[in-house]
């Protein structure tokens, strides 16, 4: 899956769907000083999957030890907060200004 999201992305073509976090890995190791890159947004790379992984462990631990309901429960907070937030900060770009 990293060489085929690898050889799409060094083709060029942007319109192929690929996984969000298989993508960002992709471009993360492809990116790197290793492999010829200039590191350029590895950190926020980085977080990005750092943040996704810890996404997946909090979710895994409200399934396994709670409910599936508060995992569902937590995303749907975090949605509706980001909303309101993006809705308040960034009202032009979300076409929702007065």
């Amino acid at each position: 899956m990293g060489i085929r999201n690898a050889a799409v992305q060094h083709l060029g073509a942007s319109d192929m769907t690929t996984t969000v976090l298989t993508s960002t890995l992709t471009r993360l190791a492809s990116d790197s000083s290793l492999a010829g890159g200039t590191n350029n947004k590895a950190a926020y790379r980085a977080t990005s999957v750092l943040c996704m992984f810890g996404g997946a462990v909090v979710g895994a631990f409200l399934v396994v030890h709670l409910h599936p309901g508060w995992a569902l429960g937590v995303a749907c907070v975090l949605l509706v907060a980001t909303t309101v937030y993006f809705s308040r900060t960034a009202p032009l770009e979300l076409g929702v200004a007065p």
